[in-house]
């Protein structure tokens, strides 16, 4: 079954274009060299680090046992829109849309799941039998609509040689052990010159790597409301 769910997982990161694979910030080491380029800001997460840690048991119980429905289990979403006004301050409908694309591509069941996949993979196709959801309660178990916006000339998340590019998650964050974090923003150059560095189209965090304070996806929102590469990045989360 393991095998299985990896080779899904692997087929759904080969049926993405080239062109994703080119405009997309994850890497082996990714989250590392930004650690070592920028200190000081991962310094300053260690505290909430830490607190997440305390709470790590008592998270851990209540995910043990997982929502599930019709057999699928449920993964909640939090939508984090950093914006500045303008249109990356996606409407819910167009949010909604990047879900659907990624539940029905991590599951096999896009109408065009097999023209990008290879004989050999497309024998093995499977089921992940998993349903990403915006969630339905915050943190305090209130009621919400999984989606946070928060305005930000951060939208245009540019990295210079002191800031991280990880710090726009620093304005809105949800607990990772209980939420798939998703931080929307503008545009993300890939270096201090928007126009001589080509734009990412988005990034995520390995799960072997890095703080639970940074996990989770960051994407570009004309991809993201298009419902294109947030399966790629799911796929390295």
């Amino acid at each position: 079954m393991k095998n299985r769910l990896l080779l899904l997982i692997f087929t759904a990161l080969l049926a993405t274009t080239s062109l994703t694979a080119q405009v997309c910030g994850t890497y082996y080491g990714s989250y590392e060299e930004q650690e070592q380029k920028y200190p000081a800001f991962y310094q300053s997460l260690d505290d909430l680090n830490a607190n997440l840690k305390a709470n790590y048991k008592s998270v851990i119980s209540k995910m043990n046992n997982v929502k599930t429905e019709n057999g699928k289990k449920i993964i909640p979403v939090v939508v984090h829109v950093i914006h500045n006004g303008g249109t990356e301050n996606l409407s819910l409908p167009q949010i909604q849309n990047g879900i659907d694309h990624l539940n029905a591509n991590i599951n096999g069941q896009s109408y065009n799941f097999l023209d990008g996949t290879p004989d050999i993979f497309a024998l093995l196709r499977g089921d992940l039998n998993v349903e990403f959801r915006l969630a339905k309660l915050n943190p305090n178990g209130m009621p919400t609509n999984g989606v946070v916006r928060v305005r930000s000339e951060l939208t245009n998340a540019t990295v210079t040689a002191t800031l991280s590019r990880d710090r726009v998650k620093a304005l809105s964050y949800w607990n990772s052990y209980q939420y798939l974090n998703i931080w929307v923003v503008k545009s993300m150059p890939a270096g201090p010159d928007a126009d001589a560095d080509p734009a990412l189209n988005g990034y995520a965090q390995f799960p072997f790597s890095g703080r639970m304070s940074t996990d989770g996806v960051m994407i570009r929102a004309t991809v993201f409301a298009a419902g294109e590469t947030i399966t790629h990045e799911i796929g390295h989360w």
